[in-house]
């Protein structure tokens, strides 16, 4: 499930423009640190923004049953789930489910 979920991030991101600018880029960007675990390590150890913001994103998650798998695989490579603040994340979920139904996926 986390090679799918690798491949369907890095997809995705190709669509984005790497402008802080596009507002997409600034909403959706931290999901890259889920595709890169080096990434995501660097970022854990420095708290940043992105490192809470998924951190934060993962833990909305924990109630939807049908990412109970994923969170699991995640946590078992060091990706744990951590409330930093309180945040909105309904378009974040949308993209988030788009992945898990293989929208973004090509192997």
């Amino acid at each position: 499930m986390y090679r799918i979920l690798k491949n369907s991030i890095e997809n995705f991101c190709e669509s984005l423009s790497y402008n802080e600018n596009d507002s997409r880029y600034r909403v959706f960007s931290f999901f890259r640190l889920l595709a890169n675990i080096e990434l995501y390590a660097q970022e854990k150890e420095v708290v940043s923004e992105q490192y809470k913001k998924l951190s934060s994103f993962l833990y909305c998650l924990r109630d939807h049953a049908r990412c109970e798998l994923i969170l699991y695989e995640l946590t078992m490579l060091g990706v744990e789930p951590k409330r930093f603040f309180d945040y909105d994340f309904t378009e974040e979920t949308k993209i988030f489910n788009m992945f898990l139904d293989l929208a973004y996926w090509r192997d």
